[in-house]
């Protein structure tokens, strides 16, 4: 694989391009954070449209350009999408 951007790592990189994961799953996590805009919930990764989302903006990012990903849902009905009819239990920490 011919390596797409010198700021992410090439093992993020593979990554994105193969859906194997070939590096830590932080470091994956924070560049598909950095990538898409905004913050990525465990489950999205679960979406369809993540893999080639991901893969067009690591090409944005080549490019110099940042990508930013429009949420049509929020992250509670994303996990609803990926877990049809499965119980919901939310965990809220007081501050």
């Amino acid at each position: 694989m011919k390596r797409i951007t010198p700021e992410v790592p090439m093992d993020v990189q593979l990554t994105i391009e193969s859906g194997i994961l070939c590096c830590e799953f932080d470091d994956f996590h924070e560049w598909t954070e950095k990538l898409l805009g905004h913050p990525v919930w465990t489950h999205e990764f679960a979406i369809p449209t993540m893999a080639e989302d991901l893969k067009i903006a690591l090409v944005a990012w080549s490019e110099g350009y940042k990508w930013k990903q429009i949420r049509k849902k929020n992250p509670i009905e994303t996990l609803m999408d990926v877990a049809p009819n499965k119980p919901i239990i939310a965990l809220i920490k007081d501050h």
